[in-house]
């Protein structure tokens, strides 16, 4: 598992948010998935952080980051 940022080379800079599939690991220890829309790398990496509380995930706890 992963902070977000070690998958900033699967995320293109863009003018308009394009969709990512985030797969993580839960609070139970599950693999879960969700989709993001984001400009670039370091916006995909805010708005993980801002919901991983909701997600009940840690920031650590992305294991792929793929274009949807």
């Amino acid at each position: 598992m992963a902070n977000i940022m070690e998958f900033k080379n699967n995320v293109k800079r863009a003018s308009n948010p394009i969709p990512y599939l985030i797969g993580f690991v839960n609070d139970k220890k599950m693999e879960d998935e969700t989709e993001l829309n984001a400009k670039d790398a370091n916006d995909l990496a805010e708005l993980w952080q801002s919901l991983c509380k909701e997600l009940r995930a840690e920031e650590n706890s992305v294991t792929y980051v793929a274009r949807a």
